[in-house]
């Protein structure tokens, strides 16, 4: 099996317009929760989107929860749809 180039793969996600925009989107949540002091550096706590939209950045649709619970929503989430496409 081959390892994988970590490198390449950053420098190909990462020059993408579109991933550019949605990572500085993200960046700006963080901060606009950061200067309401729901979040602090280093807090090991992550910003979801409740719409899954990156550039969606209402406190309305911004919620703040640990990296562990964020990971179960989104590995949840995923199961959900494959097996809504198995039912298919």
């Amino acid at each position: 099996m081959r390892r994988r180039n970590y490198r390449l793969e950053h420098a190909c996600y990462y020059s993408r317009p579109e991933n550019v925009r949605k990572n500085n989107a993200r960046h700006r949540a963080r901060y606009m929760l950061q200067t309401m002091g729901r979040v602090a550096p280093g807090d090991h706590l992550v910003i979801h989107h409740r719409n899954g939209n990156a550039l969606d950045n209402r406190p309305a649709n911004l919620l703040v929860i640990g990296s562990a619970m964020h990971r179960a929503h989104h590995v949840r989430d995923h199961v959900n749809k494959t097996a809504a496409r198995k039912r298919r």
